[in-house]
């Protein structure tokens, strides 16, 4: 059964087409990467698919299930999760209140006071302390998240997608900004991930998605132009010419 495909999906902006009748497909488990140069459509793409903006026409069709025009929240609901290329936390907030916060969304969805004054149960704390030793943030649970390196700004967005409990994660540049040294440590992270999540990765990184992906998709000019494993895009001779500027 394939988990996600899209069909003949197309957004157009104006006289703008950033994501031209595309047809992806992805299977359950899968850990792969769309790459591509600026304004190939990766991020809009993404967009469509978490429902931040609908397609001009096309489909979106998850677990069997038209979600083409389904509601953000309800996508979520659906266990679409997604980060994104600009980190997005409370940054007043401490860490643990953080994750406290996405963690019950699923703990306590339907309460009157969700996402209101109360997240600090039982519960919630045990959850969200165990995914902030998974992401290796537990001795910081205490720091105002705005104060956090990159790198753990990046990993505790991370987090706060798995506390959702998603079966599909989208990460948009999950290691944008960092240094090397937590760039490794987020790849490891997503490693670790992927062998219980489905996972779709955009990133500029070519060593990380190398990687990381055990295939990559190659988006240009809203189209797909290359779609394998990761040997088989680096020798490809159209991906070398557009996107890495090699005529040779």
């Amino acid at each position: 059964m394939t988990f996600l495909k899209t069909e003949a999906l197309t957004c157009r902006f104006g006289g703008l087409v950033a994501v031209d009748s595309l047809d992806y497909s992805l299977n359950e488990g899968e850990l792969t990467s769309i790459i591509g140069p600026n304004g190939a459509g990766k991020s809009t793409l993404f967009k469509v698919l978490m429902g931040s903006i609908y397609p001009t026409s096309g489909k979106i069709i998850f677990v069997e299930k038209d979600i083409t025009k389904t509601p953000p929240h309800e996508r979520l609901n659906m266990g679409i999760a997604k980060t994104h290329q600009i980190t997005q936390i409370f940054p007043k907030l401490p860490v643990l209140e953080n994750m406290g916060i996405a963690a019950q969304y699923r703990l306590k969805k339907g309460h009157k006071w969700f996402f209101l004054d109360k997240w600090d149960d039982e519960e919630t704390i045990k959850k969200s302390e165990n995914i902030l030793s998974q992401i290796d943030l537990y001795d910081r649970k205490n720091m105002i998240a705005g104060s956090l390196p990159q790198g753990d700004k990046k990993r505790l967005e991370i987090g706060m997608a798995i506390a959702t409990d998603p079966k599909l994660l989208l990460m948009d540049e999950p290691t944008a900004g960092s240094s090397p040294a937590e760039t490794q440590v987020t790849v490891e992270l997503i490693k670790q991930l992927s062998n219980t999540l489905t996972m779709v990765i955009v990133e500029h990184k070519l060593d990380v998605v190398m990687d990381l992906a055990k295939r990559i998709t190659v988006m240009h000019r809203g189209k797909i132009i290359a779609d394998g494993k990761p040997e088989e895009i680096r020798n490809n001779n159209k991906v070398r010419e557009i996107y890495l500027g090699d005529t040779s």
